[in-house]
């Protein structure tokens, strides 16, 4: 499901992006990343292969999140305080919908 998104996506860096939930009570974080063989996917037929390729992944930020003071009292893009959501997407677009359409 396609959710009408109310704030724009602030780009952090190369395949990097923050967005806010539409009701601004959690903030997400867009990224691309690479796999390189080291994991494994479901071939559909019983059998394994390694996942190879970039993909696209949303994370939601764990702390509260509400005004901006909260974004002065912790560092905002320190992995450790990011919760992975979902993986393995195909497309930015895919990671965005994820991301706001999830029951958090």
């Amino acid at each position: 499901m396609t959710v009408a998104r109310r704030w724009q996506m602030v780009r952090v860096s190369a395949g990097d992006y923050l967005l806010p939930s539409n009701d601004t009570r959690t903030l997400w974080r867009i990224y691309s990343y690479e796999e390189h063989g080291d994991a494994e996917i479901g071939d559909g037929r019983g059998g394994w292969r390694p996942l190879r390729g970039t993909f696209w992944a949303c994370a939601k930020y764990e702390r509260p999140f509400g005004s901006f003071d909260v974004l002065t009292e912790w560092d905002l893009l320190e992995w450790g305080n990011w919760l992975t959501w979902e993986t393995t997407l195909a497309t930015r677009r895919e990671a965005v919908d994820a991301a706001l359409s999830a029951n958090v």
